[in-house]
């Protein structure tokens, strides 16, 4: 829940984050097949897998690249569903990882 501009879960401010200057999602390679698989992997399995691992339910709103598109798939062995919060913390590591 976002409760005054922050994340309950992650402590993420909306208002913090940086500017998203990156290309647009079809340019990324979140097309149509891409609606279509994101919408397989949600149907199959509807709880953020993170938050499972640590004993909690709460619905999956994400799907996350296991290993990042620019170094993987869209393999459905790559992918996982995720909260919005677990998502953020994932991401925000791989980018404290690469810098």
């Amino acid at each position: 829940m976002v409760r005054n501009g922050s994340c309950s879960h992650c402590g993420e401010s909306r208002r913090n984050r940086l500017p998203d200057n990156r290309l647009p999602a079809h340019k990324r390679g979140y097309d149509k097949r891409w609606q279509r698989i994101r919408n397989a992997v949600l149907a199959a399995e509807p709880l953020c897998r993170h938050y499972a691992e640590r004993g909690g339910l709460t619905a999956a709103v994400l799907v996350d690249h296991i290993v990042p598109l620019p170094l993987g798939t869209h393999s459905i062995d790559n992918l996982q569903p995720l909260c919005a919060g677990c998502h953020a913390v994932k991401t925000a590591a791989e980018r404290s990882a690469a810098a």
